[in-house]
């Protein structure tokens, strides 16, 4: 609990930790290194996410003023933009 505590601030991190060191102690305890898994009782912190945000047309359109044709910056956006590789909330 103390190192989910400690990363309480970045709740996704705190989660992660956990998930990290319950594969650890399941290592340990099939290994007969401990007798019980101490994380299997530790709840997770619950987090709360907007989604993604979705660039608008003035942030996509300032991104490829400053990043002009021929730049990997630029085309890295274009393959995503224009290919559906993007992430996004789904809106349902």
């Amino acid at each position: 609990m103390a190192g989910r505590d400690r990363r309480a601030a970045t709740p996704s991190a705190a989660n992660n930790f956990l998930k990290a060191m319950s594969v650890l102690m399941e290592f340990a305890l099939e290994a007969g290194l401990i007798d019980h898994n101490p994380v299997r009782d530790v709840k997770k912190i619950s987090s709360k996410s907007e989604g993604f945000h979705t660039w608008t047309v003035a942030e996509v359109a300032a991104f490829e003023a400053r990043h002009p044709i021929g730049t990997m910056a630029r085309l890295a956006m274009d393959l995503f933009l224009y290919t559906g590789l993007r992430r996004s909330s789904p809106s349902y």
